[in-house]
């Protein structure tokens, strides 16, 4: 049983007054992980940060991680450009990494890189798919003309290079919608990713009986749909007045969604709240809600779900991706598989109490069997199952 790990992620680590800080879901990922280790070796791009820029980040708690700086490696762009003096520093980190284990977490710049690296060193390897670029990639209308092609040809090649590792590395996959990747013979746990802890689930909660309110939680980018979400409000608005909608997070969409419900004449009653980390202010707007929907176009399988089933709240989310992993429907949830779909499943749970208490107990239940306690001890089990 190895007593150390290295982690191989691209989310940025911010580093301020000699703390550390990330992203909410990914630090307390971290500090769970860092009670089945002796040391961890926290290998990504480090950037200084000012108390303005930190505010909204997670602090890590954890006092046995080393951070190991990769400059200029946040992006798959920049990993190209720089791939000679990541490598460089990379040996350079790799010396530390002795009688450790391996985790890559993809999509993350170099992972195939690193993998080869450890390979030579005969290091022990696991792989963490947690997303799907080629998919998202696909979907989306970001990319036009010839840099489509070129993101659509990339892409595929990461992932081509990804499946190489998987036939020969113990693989974890949130989901199973990239079973593509794999055959029955690889070496793969399927999971559902998880944030909060047991403590932090609300088992009673109260719901507004004529005012009902929407949530959103989640980046505001063109595969999250929520310009779909817009279009089906607008309609529920004639169907059903008393309702409104909150959109929690930031991204590249936010302008253009902003403007999209200004043209709809629905900017009145939807809320843009902007970025809001997990924690009391996110929350407080998880319980003053009614219904929360997913409307992704592309999904592995997201921690809001669980996240919004753990305080009380049914879900309408998009029949895609892993979606259908973590929502089963009519048990946990509904799912839907276009606009017409959006607006019959969140009118059903508005008035039909009887499937919305099922649907919230249901949600419950799979909420307790998901908590980051369990997704950690899941990962920590499967890593010690395949020992040498």
């Amino acid at each position: 049983m190895a007593k150390n790990i290295v982690i191989y992620y691209g989310d940025l680590i911010y580093s301020f007054n000699g703390k550390y800080y990330c992203k909410p879901g990914l630090g307390r990922f971290i500090d769970e992980m860092s009670t089945k280790y002796k040391k961890i070796f926290y290998t990504t791009t480090i950037e200084e940060s000012s108390f303005e820029n930190i505010s909204n980040y997670y602090q890590i708690k954890a006092n046995n991680i080393l951070y190991q700086n990769v400059p200029n490696n946040n992006s798959f762009l920049a990993s190209v450009k720089n791939r000679s003096k990541i490598n460089k520093t990379l040996k350079k980190h790799m010396k530390e990494w002795k009688e450790a284990i391996l985790y890559l977490r993809w999509p993350t710049p170099n992972v195939y890189n690193v993998y080869k690296l450890a390979h030579r060193n005969k290091m022990r390897v696991f792989l963490h798919v947690v997303g799907d670029p080629y998919t998202i990639v696909k979907g989306t209308t970001k990319y036009k003309g010839i840099k489509r092609i070129f993101a659509l040809i990339y892409s595929k090649l990461e992932e081509n290079k990804i499946k190489k590792i998987m036939k020969s590395t113990p693989t974890i996959i949130n989901g199973n919608a990239q079973r593509r990747l794999y055959t029955k013979k690889t070496n793969v746990l399927e999971l559902i990713s998880a944030t909060l802890n047991k403590e932090e689930i609300v088992l009673e909660r109260t719901y507004n009986k004529t005012n009902k309110k929407i949530l959103y939680v989640g980046v505001l980018k063109e595969e999250k749909g929520v310009d779909i979400l817009l279009d089906v409000y607008k309609t529920l608005l004639t169907k059903y007045e008393k309702i409104e909608l909150n959109i929690v997070g930031d991204g590249p969409e936010k302008k253009f969604l902003e403007n999209k419900a200004k043209e709809l004449s629905i900017s009145d009653k939807v809320y843009f709240h902007g970025y809001v980390p997990l924690g009391y202010e996110l929350k407080k707007l998880y319980l003053e809600s009614d219904l929360f929907v997913l409307p992704s176009r592309s999904e592995g399988t997201p921690r809001v779900l669980i996240e919004a089933m753990s305080f009380g709240l049914p879900i309408v989310a998009s029949n895609v991706g892993g979606v259908p992993f973590t929502i089963k429907h009519g048990y946990n949830g509904l799912l839907s598989n276009d606009k017409a779909d959006f607006i019959e499943n969140i009118l059903l749970l508005i008035k039909d109490s009887a499937i919305r208490r099922t649907i919230v107990s249901n949600g419950y239940k799979t909420s307790t069997n998901n908590t980051i306690e369990s997704f950690v001890n899941k990962i920590y089990t499967f890593i010690n199952n395949n020992g040498e």
